[in-house]
């Protein structure tokens, strides 16, 4: 029983850390974005770190995250990712955001219309084959790994999403993990039944 607790206490406090690593990266709320006018989802804002809208043809942007210092300070997210990454043995090789309007305004609108339900950080491993689907229609129940299509499951350590990744690793055995926006108020694991109840903010490649 104390194992037990001890192991709750430690997942919880992984869990805040990687919050407030979030915040900080994103300025979430702080500091938000107006869309271009030439963005069809113009109405919405979109997290402070995205640049300029999309494209008439661009369904989605994915923008590759440095691992170097951005005006002289180190990118918080990549090093936490990093060592997150390390203590599992695993090795980080990429780290991208995914910009994709549409996928945003459906998150925000679920978001404002469930305010009762928390927002969380989740990790959610994936074969290499589906990460780019992933990123133009977001988190699909029908492709549900359970085979139901009932349920998109999520959690807050990278270690219990390794599996799932490693169904379908690159040539090169690179694997595929997103840090997704969630809402729920479930700990540790969270599950969904709606896709557009999260977000694929990051794409992230390991070994």
């Amino acid at each position: 029983m104390a194992l037990a607790i001890q192991l709750n206490e430690q997942m919880d406090k992984e869990a805040d850390e990687l919050q407030k690593v979030m915040e900080v990266y994103n300025q979430i709320i702080a500091s938000e974005l107006q869309l271009e006018e030439n963005s069809k989802y113009s109405s919405t804002v979109g997290p402070g770190y995205w640049k300029t809208a999309l494209g008439p043809n661009e369904l989605y942007r994915k923008v590759p995250i440095s691992s170097k210092k951005e005006n002289g300070k180190i990118n918080e997210l990549y090093q936490y990712v990093s060592q997150k990454f390390a203590s599992s043995g695993r090795k980080l090789t990429g780290l991208w955001y995914v910009q994709n309007e549409k996928l945003w305004f459906n998150y925000i609108t679920a978001k404002q219309s469930n305010a009762n339900v928390g927002e969380v950080v989740r990790f959610h491993g994936t074969p290499v084959k589906n990460v780019d689907g992933i990123c133009e229609k977001g988190f699909l129940t029908s492709k549900d790994v359970s085979g139901r299509g009932t349920t998109i499951w999520s959690a807050e350590a990278p270690s219990y999403s390794v599996g799932y990744a490693a169904k379908g690793p690159a040539a090169d055995g690179t694997h595929t993990m997103f840090l997704a926006r969630v809402l729920s108020n479930q700990a540790t694991i969270s599950t969904v039944q709606n896709g557009s109840w999260m977000y694929p903010e990051y794409v992230i490649a390991f070994k």
